[in-house]
């Protein structure tokens, strides 16, 4: 079998598909938080650490709780959700009545 920079040739449109999908993923994915936090009117740079946080807290149920996969990942959200809705102090200038700017509170 012929071979490409040690990969089989066959191989090669396989994953060149699969990188345009992941890709496209991606795209979509960030100009959805961008159209969202646009019209929103709010920077929040901490939203990776919110998604972090969550995969963190799936992770948890799974090993710790054991509880089922699917389970996991609807709960966790909810779970952080319910504990930053405990914060309520808040000293940021962006948080005005009920938007809040999520990157302190």
């Amino acid at each position: 079998m012929t071979e490409f920079f040690g990969i089989p040739v066959a191989v090669i449109p396989g994953q060149l598909t699969l990188g345009l999908v992941n890709g496209s993923f991606y795209a979509l994915l960030s100009l959805g938080l961008a159209v969202i936090f646009g019209l929103m009117g709010v920077v929040n740079f901490a939203h990776g650490a919110f998604y972090t946080l969550g995969a963190f807290a799936a992770l948890l149920g799974l090993q710790w709780f054991g509880i089922n996969y699917w389970a996991a990942l609807l709960l966790a959200p909810l779970a952080w959700a319910c504990s930053a809705s405990l914060w309520k102090g808040c000293s940021c200038a962006a948080c005005t009545g009920s938007i809040r700017c999520m990157a302190c509170c």
